[in-house]
């Protein structure tokens, strides 16, 4: 391609990979949900340019965009590699699906460019993701943040199955795992320190003093039996 003065025009393709990440459910290390989209750049990405339009990042304003991080360019593909991070509350959990559904709308797509560098690499919330499987109805958002701390038997069996998806999240990414396992005891949440119940309380210290090996035996337990995003 070339410019009008002849000259050959300049184009970078950046396989940029976008990590979710919801606080304090989650610890912001690692892999997040991960969604990958490609760009064609008419400059080489740099962290101090972010990415944006609202084909990528939706009806926001003032648009924020996506700033690059940890670039690489891989002599061999012919293409720059990077990752962006964004954070969301993660309470009340019911909004999640929200969250997660708006890169899919936006031109993102599940999936990683680490694919192409390690084939085991799998997406934490699989590979399809239905948002209307955990749909139902609420009268305030007051009620969603209760339903975290309720008996399973008087929350709707949509926002259980949610409950259950994000436990088998955490344990795939091995993010807070200690959360993820007194989530599975207690069948509750409590995103404050203060408000634990003791039960929850008792199940962080359980997990937290396992050795290693009896950790991944509940790792494995628990995946068998978790719900998913699917």
């Amino acid at each position: 391609m070339r410019g009008k003065s002849g000259a050959a025009a300049f184009a970078s393709v950046l396989e940029l990979d976008l990590h979710l990440f919801f606080t304090p459910l989650m610890h912001e290390f690692g892999d997040g949900i991960v969604f990958t989209q490609t760009f064609t750049l008419p400059f080489p990405p740099s962290p101090k340019i972010a990415i944006g339009g609202r084909s990528v990042e939706g009806e926001v304003m003032p648009l924020l965009g996506y700033k690059p991080r940890d670039i690489v360019w891989d002599v061999d593909r012919q293409v720059f590699l990077a990752s962006t991070h964004e954070i969301h509350q993660s309470s009340p959990l019911a909004f999640i699906p929200l969250d997660m559904a708006l890169p899919l709308e936006n031109g993102w797509r599940i999936g990683s460019w680490q694919k192409h560098y390690d084939r085991s690499w799998r997406s934490p919330i699989g590979d399809k993701f239905d948002p209307s499987k955990f749909e139902f109805d609420w009268e305030d958002e007051n009620e969603l943040e209760k339903f975290e701390s309720q008996q399973a038997s008087h929350r709707p069996e949509q926002f259980n199955q949610l409950f259950s998806a994000l436990i088998r999240m955490l344990f795939t990414l091995r993010n807070n795992e200690s959360t993820a396992y007194a989530m599975y005891k207690s069948k509750t949440y409590f995103d404050s320190e203060q408000s634990r119940s003791e039960k929850y309380s008792a199940a962080l210290r359980t997990f937290e003093s396992m050795s290693h090996d009896d950790q991944e035996k509940t790792r494995r337990n628990v995946l068998r039996r978790c719900a998913r995003f699917g």
